[in-house]
């Protein structure tokens, strides 16, 4: 890993000067972006039990990691041994520590990046910052998100429409072997857990009768890079993420389930309310994912990759858990995904582009929105406000050691020049994005 250059350290003088602009001007009212109305919780339909809210400090905890000899973290397939401390700071003294693990590298374009995101297993399954005990987490780096919170963001309009799972996430400030390497979010990775993506973990010997129905844990994934993965017959890519090692009867039998579900879909019945596709599918959780991809026009919802589903022993497919938003909401390198106008999966993804062709299903996303639109979607700028304000010092020490405000980087069409121009781009961005959907899904009447 490279330490930081001479020409990072001349950059600290205009880094605080633009920290304490982008406090004066937010105080200030400033508009579009404003932290004057800064909240100490996010209105929230519904509250998750085991993430307790964080004090709105400025002051985020500190990760540090520190690799046996200090080996450096170079490969996404082999683990490095070390040590994971946290040092609380500001946030609750319950954040404080200390544990024995191991961590690689992860991601995938992500990995290619100068500010690296990496994968992390504890050595004993623990709680880490408040969150439920498990061994594997995930430090993202949100190199591409000048934001540093479009991820949190969706997350935390995913729990407001009461998705089922969604990955809780901590902002840290991260050191790996003395180097102080930025901003990260500590989220938890997905899987099958009775914490996470709550479903029935399968053994090997689960290879026939109601066992073999579940669980699965799966992702639409068009680089086709794990063990077990496939198409359909119209090319939709799948993998099985979980089991891991699932046994030749397991593979057979979900890949003849989605087959199936891909085939009523596209039937001249597929609407049918007794034998059509809600018989096969959660509704609730696609329209809850839809919400989520639409409005932030997430770029790789549409056939790509991060799209998970699940199913649990005899239910349903569903529709989640969210995961990577780095690549959405404005920032993206495709102009007609960075325009807050016009639809994204309707007429790209191989499921929604479907489903909106029933009249039953556009009526149900319509009233979802509906419900939600004044105290859950409306307010999201008071939680933007709140991210804001909790990264406004980390980010100036983020932009000394990885300075990209200034430049078009990779995939910003746009460049403000600030943190604050970067936080108020996605508030109108967002603005203009729910203005248009709802004019849609509300046409005034002649």
């Amino acid at each position: 890993m490279k330490n930081i250059t001479k020409k990072r350290m001349n950059r600290r003088v205009g880094s605080v000067l633009a920290a304490f602009a982008f406090l004066v001007l937010g105080f200030q009212n400033c508009t579009p972006f404003s932290l004057g109305t800064v909240s100490q919780n996010a209105v929230s339909e519904t509250e998750d039990p085991t993430d307790p809210v964080e004090p709105l400090t400025q002051d985020i905890a500190k990760v540090l990691i520190t690799t046996e000899n200090a080996a450096p973290v170079n490969s996404k397939d082999t683990y490095v041994n070390g040590r994971l401390q946290i040092l609380p700071d500001g946030t609750a003294s319950t954040n404080a520590f200390d544990a024995e693990m191991k961590i690689k590298g992860r991601g995938n374009f992500t990995w290619t990046l100068e500010k690296k995101p990496y994968k992390i297993k504890l050595n004993t399954k623990a709680s880490v910052m408040g969150l439920p005990a498990d061994k594997e987490w995930i430090l993202l780096a949100n190199h591409v998100d000048r934001t540093l919170f479009r991820t949190t963001l969706a997350y935390e309009f995913s729990r407001r429409l009461g998705t089922e799972y969604v990955p809780r996430a901590r902002n840290v400030e991260v050191n790996l072997n003395g180097e102080d390497i930025g901003t990260y979010i500590l989220t938890e990775q997905i899987k099958v857990s009775a914490s996470r993506v709550n479903i029935t973990e399968m053994a090997a010997t689960d290879i026939s009768g109601e066992a073999l129905t579940g669980g699965y844990l799966l992702e639409l994934d068009e680089r086709m890079d794990e063990t077990n993965v496939w198409r359909t017959t119209r090319g939709v890519p799948y993998a099985i993420k979980e089991p891991s090692e699932a046994t030749t009867e397991q593979v057979d039998y979900i890949k003849n389930h989605l087959q199936m579900i891909e085939d009523v879909l596209n039937s001249d019945d597929f609407a049918d309310p007794v034998n059509g596709y809600a018989k096969y599918i959660d509704v609730d959780s696609f329209i809850n994912l839809y919400l989520v991809h639409e409005l932030f026009k997430n770029k790789d919802a549409a056939n790509f990759s991060s799209i998970f589903l699940f199913k649990d022993r005899n239910g349903k497919l569903k529709m989640g858990p969210p995961w990577d938003f780095d690549l959405a909401g404005g920032n993206s390198d495709v102009a007609s995904i960075n325009d807050p106008v016009g639809w994204h999966l309707r007429t790209g993804s191989p499921w929604y582009s479907r489903l909106f062709q029933d009249p039953a299903f556009e009526a149900k996303v319509r009233a979802k929105w509906n419900a939600m639109k004044t105290s859950q979607i409306d307010t999201l700028q008071t939680y933007i406000d709140d991210q804001a304000y909790r990264l406004a010092l980390s980010q100036v020490r983020n932009f000394t050691i990885w300075p990209i405000l200034s430049y078009a980087f990779f995939p910003a069409s746009v460049v403000p020049g600030s943190y604050a121009g970067e936080v108020a781009q996605l508030k109108t961005w967002l603005q203009n994005r729910v203005t248009w959907m709802d004019a849609q899904f509300n046409p005034p009447t002649m």
